[in-house]
């Protein structure tokens, strides 16, 4: 899962407890699996051209590594635009043959944490987008179940006491 920071806002009555951040990391291979190392017939290559451009775009922008997907590190964000499109920032997979190819989105979808049986409705880049877009599934899963916890317990404040509560703090 990729490394994204992210605000999120829950309004509530006092206790509410959000998920505990993972210690462990899930590296892209571990993600992809056995995406990672075929090439699909719906595979987009990097031609030259595009190789050499983003030689240019990684050394102007100083990058430490190559941007090519690292199978034994988390992936980087996906965003709309590192992911649909053939820009210096995109994501990309080396073969063991030395071709690098862009994602395709079913590997897109797993980085995500999408399961593989989501199925994306729209052309090629809408689907996508809305994986770029996405707050990811596994983060929401766990999101969710800090809420559900928070509803069903007695631990939350009553209207009555946030109310006092802010009273006694406005002076």
């Amino acid at each position: 899962m990729p490394n994204r920071e992210r605000v999120i806002v829950v309004g509530h009555r006092g206790n509410f407890t959000f998920p505990k951040i993972r210690a462990r990391k899930i590296s892209a291979g571990e993600a992809l699996g056995e995406l990672a190392f075929q090439a699909p017939p719906e595979s987009k290559f990097l031609t030259p051209s595009m190789d050499e451009y983003i030689a240019k775009y990684e050394k102007a922008s100083f990058c430490k590594r190559p941007r090519d997907l690292h199978l034994d590190l988390p992936a980087r964000t996906l965003t709309c635009r590192n992911i649909s499109a053939a820009t210096g920032d995109m994501h990309r997979i080396k073969l063991a043959d030395g071709r690098r190819r862009r994602l395709i989105l079913r590997e897109a979808a797993r980085l995500q944490t999408f399961p593989d049986w989501f199925d994306f409705v729209g052309t090629e880049t809408s689907c996508f987008n809305q994986i770029g877009n996405a707050v990811s599934p596994l983060f929401a899963f766990h999101l969710a179940a800090s809420v559900r916890t928070y509803l069903d317990s007695n631990q939350r404040f009553s209207v009555h006491t946030v109310s006092r509560y802010s009273v006694i703090n406005d002076d």
